[in-house]
């Protein structure tokens, strides 16, 4: 089975006060455990690192670790 993992998923995941973080979280679990394989549009990328960091309208941001926020954009990179 192959596997496109897209902005939501990217983003919820992350962010355990996130309304789908427990739909998202197990996804992305399975994917980096080899699963399945799996793919990220070029295009998520830097959408899912501009949410995470500052989303709109909410503070889900202050419950990410700072680590995870600091070098989340060079760690989706080094998933590919």
């Amino acid at each position: 089975m192959k596997v496109l993992l897209d902005t939501s998923v990217l983003v919820a995941s992350p962010i355990e006060s996130h309304a789908m973080h427990a739909r998202a979280h197990p996804w992305l679990g399975r994917a980096l455990g080899g699963e399945f394989e799996w793919a990220v549009a070029a295009n998520s990328l830097p959408k899912s690192a501009a949410r995470i960091a500052a989303p709109e309208g909410r503070d889900d941001s202050a419950t990410i670790p700072q680590h995870l926020t600091a070098s989340l954009p060079s760690r989706m990179v080094g998933l590919l």
